[in-house]
Parts: structure tokens; sequence; C-alpha cells
């Protein structure tokens, strides 16, 4: 019975080391894709500015102006260099932040963007649970070898449809 305790201790003991190893080389934490140069040719076409996130993920920043002509407001919006594929149909998912709180997303406003879905020509709203805190954002998914047209059509309905929100839900605030 010692022995097979022992045993027990031994391999939990190797266990934690191996664990604790692999962690401190970053092998728990997946490698960011890598950048998607069809992204960044789009985007030098369409001559807009942006920078890549740790995960490789493009980030324009967009002035939006107001009724004066003035860009008053700003927005980020994010571009995946990660596609998916379904059914052979590869696609590039394209968002902007509305809303961030670190609880579930409160009932009204959760079923007011459900019945706004149905309204969206591009896209769909989505509520993604985070560590660093929870985020609705507005979606868009596209051909990942779309033309510059669609890019520009994506990023702006993005754009547009995610601010709107923001503002409405915090007002002057401008943080996304």
């Amino acid at each position: 019975m010692k022995h097979r305790r022992s045993i027990s201790v031994a391999v939990l003991v190797i266990a934690a080391a191996v664990s604790a190893v692999l962690f401190c080389h970053g092998a728990s934490t997946p490698a960011a894709p890598k950048v998607d140069n069809r992204v960044k040719d789009i985007l030098d076409k369409l001559k807009l500015k942006y920078d890549l996130t740790e995960l490789n993920n493009f980030r324009v920043n967009f002035g939006i102006k107001g009724k004066d002509g003035k860009a008053d407001r700003s927005h980020w919006i994010f571009i995946a260099s990660n596609t998916e594929t379904y059914r052979g149909y590869e696609i590039r998912k394209i968002w902007g932040v509305a809303y961030k709180t670190d609880k579930d997303l409160p009932a009204d406003l959760a079923n007011n963007v459900l019945i706004y879905n149905v309204l969206e020509k591009m896209g769909a709203w989505e509520f993604a649970k985070r560590e660093d805190g929870n985020r609705l954002k507005f979606v868009v998914r596209i051909a990942a070898n779309c033309t510059s047209e669609a890019m520009d059509a994506a990023l702006h309905s993005c754009l547009f449809t995610a601010d709107s929100l923001e503002e409405k839900l915090s007002g002057e605030k401008d943080e996304f």
C-alpha cells in the first residue's frame, strides 16, 4: 500500500513539474495566426492605417464626423487574420465592440440587439465572454478572399452599427 501511494505521489509531482515547465515556456498559450497578407493588401489599397494586435488581427481606427463635419468620435474595427472554413467556403470575421461588462448582458439589451439583427443588412450582434471583460460586438463574416469593395462595405457596416449603439449606451463616452 505504501508503495502505491509513493508512486501516485511521484506521478503527481512529475505531472505538476511538467505542467509548470510547459506553462513557463508558453506551451499552454496557442500561437497567434500568421498575418494574412490579403487583408494587408486590401487595407493598403483602401489607404487605411492599421496596426496588429497580439493575435495578429488587424485594427483600424476610424474617425466619425459629426454634424459639423469634424471628427468628433472614433471607433476601432478589427479584422481577423485567422479564417474559418465551412463547406469549402473560407470566411473572415470583422467586428466592432459596442459594449463591455464584467457581467452578463442585461436582458433588455440582449433582447433589443436580437430584434435589431433582423434589420441589419450585413452582420449580426454577438456577445463574447472573456476573462478581461465580456463584449457585445457587431460582427460581419465575409469571404476571406473578398474584393476591396466588399471589405470596405463590411468595415463601414461594423463601424456605424457598433459606434451607434456605443453612443446610445454610453452617451458622450467614446471607449471603443
